[in-house]
């Protein structure tokens, strides 16, 4: 999966997972960090609209294996 960061540099979920720790995504720059018990990298990326796979998310917790974790929802 495509993922562009806010710096608008793409890149894929797959290469932010290379190190082998949970990856944060933070769609809206005020969304809150997760609690880190483990390795975690917390990445701004850029908001395209409501597209999917994450429209009306916030944030999302994406596990090494690429299953969605915790999410949070934007709030309007």
């Amino acid at each position: 999966m495509d993922v562009v960061l806010e710096n608008g540099l793409r890149t894929t979920l797959h290469h932010l997972h290379e190190d082998g720790c949970w990856v944060q995504l933070r769609l809206t720059p005020d969304a809150a960090i997760f609690p880190q018990t483990g390795r975690t990298s917390v990445v701004n990326v850029e908001r395209n609209g409501d597209e999917m796979p994450f429209a009306g998310f916030a944030s999302v917790l994406v596990r090494p294996d690429g299953y969605i974790g915790p999410v949070l929802l934007a709030t309007e």
